[in-house]
């Protein structure tokens, strides 16, 4: 068996081909930029997402020197939180909102003040905060209440790309965990708390268990990609449930740290239960009927791209990530 995953990441889309044996035989890279508008807000046009996604396989399919049509089945991967808001014609209303995008803090806080913390974490785990899906639902109210009232269906980053691959409107619940309105405890959404903020259940997709199948590669994204049309695509996971996989992190008393342009620790638990007043995320893990525990800081390796680009501009992209850590290693702490 070969399969493809893909990874949609904040700045460039991965793809892989792994074998049976779990050797990587070729990978590929897309880049795609986060547009800011206005301070604090971060956002993305999908189409460049696509793009980005058809260069990684591309590249990836080239590199393991593979058929295409060899391929067995696809996985995904992706930046959490993002709002992805989608007409009746399965059309993007208005550029996605990204996971670092902070405009809906004020919604945050009138949530929190209306509602309580207790009643959040009773519905689902987890506190009202601005990286989350549903508060930028509420500020589009707010802002933009015209294109709210054209939404039929709210996607995440990588769901998206599995609509464009199969037509599916599907999520998974490691990725749903992260919208603010997802019951994490039973793996559903929270009925409850939709309607408390008055966004409809309609609205929000299936959420499936990370490894189910939820879809097949349609006949025209078999021919942009050159993959079969009827390729099994599974759920796939949030970008940190899966990194989590990836590292073993699937059984409690195991812990560890992933780095991207967010730095995250992440522990699973192999029962439910939230953290004392929310203070750190609790989702569903991609390993089904587990949890995990997730502190998150929004400027991680995003910091030291902004660094490399605003006081090493003529490093070459090849190296410059390596001369800046060499140039850090000869210089005395605290200097």
């Amino acid at each position: 068996m070969v399969v493809l995953g893909i990874d949609l990441g904040t700045s460039a889309t991965t793809a892989l081909v792994v074998d049976a044996a779990g050797t990587v035989c070729g990978v590929g890279h897309g880049d795609h930029r986060p547009l800011v508008p206005r301070a604090g807000w971060s956002e993305q046009d999908p189409e460049d997402w696509w793009r980005s996604t058809l260069q990684a396989v591309s590249a990836a399919l080239g590199e393991a020197r593979i058929d295409p049509g060899a391929i067995d089945a696809v996985g995904l991967a992706g930046q959490m939180h993002g709002l992805v808001a989608l007409d009746a014609q399965g059309d993007c209303i208005r550029p996605a909102q990204l996971w670092n995008d902070g405009r809906c803090e004020p919604q945050c806080r009138a949530v929190e003040d209306h509602l309580g913390l207790a009643h959040l974490l009773t519905c689902t785990g987890n506190r009202m905060l601005p990286g989350f899906t549903a508060p930028k639902l509420l500020w589009m109210r707010e802002h933009e209440p015209e294109a709210l009232a054209r939404i039929a269906t709210v996607l995440l980053p990588k769901d998206w790309i599995r609509f464009r691959l199969t037509g599916e409107l599907v999520t998974d619940v490691s990725d749903a965990s992260g919208t603010a309105v997802f019951d994490c405890a039973q793996r559903r959404w929270s009925d409850a708390l939709l309607a408390d903020l008055k966004l409809p259940r309609s609205w929000w997709p299936e959420a499936a268990e990370s490894s189910e199948v939820v879809g097949q590669v349609s006949a025209q994204a078999a021919v942009l990609t050159g993959l079969k049309e009827g390729t099994p695509v599974v759920a796939g996971a949030g970008d940190q449930a899966a990194a989590a996989l990836g590292c073993g992190l699937v059984h409690e008393g195991s812990a560890g740290a992933v780095l991207g342009t967010s730095g995250v620790v992440a522990a699973p638990m192999d029962r439910w239960r939230s953290a004392d007043e929310g203070r750190l995320h609790a989702f569903c893990h991609a390993a089904p009927g587990t949890w995990f525990l997730m502190g998150v800081m929004l400027s991680g390796a995003g910091s030291l791209d902004w660094f490399r680009h605003a006081f090493t501009p003529d490093f070459s992209d090849d190296d410059a990530f390596e001369r800046i850590e060499a140039m850090a290693a000869d210089t005395e702490a605290g200097a």
